[in-house]
């Protein structure tokens, strides 16, 4: 019902712009902070029942047995909001819910899991890990649900990371120029361009890349380099000139990405080629070469290259630094890895399903020798 729920927000918030103007005749916006106010309760309480439901005997539960189940992830959660608070982790509230409702199916799910493989190793002698894979063959539905669960909890710890604890800048720069996005600098190193001749076999699409090196560092120390770059691509529109029509189409952002377990660091960049020396070019190109001389147009826009790089008008840069981002991709795989567990049937049906076929061709050859 809970996950029913969130498709009807997600629904709802969708199509009411539509809805809306259909009825009234004005379409009334919905942004982000609608859906987060109705979809985030409803996504703790989904992360909670994770963790509840691995608890809870299928007809057998008890109040009893159900507080002794719940105490050890109920103790590992206190002990996750104590980390987080001595942290200083409070100004996000909803995340700080979130993680605990997080810590606590993993609490649950880890609980499960390890008293079924202690049980296991016990009554065979096997070591945990050996015992653990053994459950699973016996109780695949069971065992992958839970890991369905646990890579649920994953993934929304990676949702409300990511989100609440984002870093974003706009800066615009000047080589040499620097900017701070919480514990990270940017510094604007130098420009870089290309030019790409269609003939060119390994031809991406876009004529003209125009980027930027940066060196991220924290603390003094260095990190990564980051190197975004913008495409400008062919509009194949003569009207636009000789030149003008080789950059004038779609412009595409090519992000650099730096992705780790602890964060990711995100960059793009906006280069200005409407300042006057480089649309100059343009123009000057357009008025002297003619549409029927190809060789002419590249040289021009190598020329607009070169100066782009011997003289870079100040450029627009989106930075992010996002936190735990890739634990939704880790969670996720987690989910698909225990749906496949839980819908693989067991070897037992298996040879069973490949005797009842064999014994019904061999009944058909009867009847068919008959």
């Amino acid at each position: 019902m809970v996950i029913v729920g969130i498709c009807f927000v997600i629904f709802w918030g969708t199509y009411f712009p539509l809805v809306s103007e259909a009825i009234t005749g004005h379409q009334a916006s919905v942004a982000a902070p609608w859906f987060d106010r109705y979809t985030a309760p409803l996504a703790m309480l989904l992360v909670v029942l994770s963790g509840i439901g691995p608890l809870m005997a299928w007809r057998r539960a008890t109040l009893a047995n159900l507080r002794h189940n719940m105490l050890r992830p109920l103790l590992g959660m206190l002990i996750v909001l104590t980390v987080l608070l001595a942290f200083g982790i409070t100004q996000k509230p909803l995340a700080l819910v979130m993680f605990c409702c997080a810590a606590f199916a993993l609490g649950a799910v880890g609980q499960e899991l390890w008293r079924g493989a202690t049980v296991r190793a016990a009554a065979t002698g096997q070591p945990r890990p050996v015992a653990m894979l053994g459950l699973m063959r016996r109780n695949r539905r069971r065992y992958g649900g839970y890991i369905v669960h646990a890579g649920f909890a994953m993934l929304m710890i990676g949702v409300a990371a990511s989100s609440s604890f984002m870093d974003a800048t706009l800066p615009t720069l000047q080589v040499g120029q620097s900017t701070k996005i919480g514990a990270y600098t940017m510094r604007y190193v130098r420009p870089t361009a290309t030019v790409t001749p269609q003939s060119d076999t390994a031809h991406t699409g876009a004529t003209l890349s125009l980027g930027a090196v940066l060196r991220v560092t924290r603390g003094g120390h260095y990190v990564t380099t980051l190197r975004p770059q913008e495409g400008f691509y062919d509009s194949a529109n003569a009207a636009e000139g000789s030149v003008g029509h080789l950059i004038g189409g779609e412009v595409v952002s090519h992000v650099s990405l730096l992705s780790t377990p602890a964060r990711n660091i995100w960059s793009a960049i906006a280069p200005d080629i409407g300042v006057h020396r480089l649309q100059r070019i343009v123009e000057v190109g357009n008025e002297t070469i003619s549409i029927n001389q190809p060789e002419a147009q590249w040289y021009a826009l190598g020329y607009l290259a070169h100066a782009y790089l011997k003289n870079p008008p100040p450029a627009e840069f989106n930075l992010r630094v996002q936190p735990l981002l890739i634990w939704i991709w880790i969670g996720a795989i987690i989910i698909a890895g225990g749906g496949l567990i839980a819908l693989w049937p067991p070897p037992s049906v298996v040879v069973r399903r490949v005797s009842v076929r064999a014994a019904r061709r061999r009944r058909s050859a009867g009847l068919a020798r008959a």
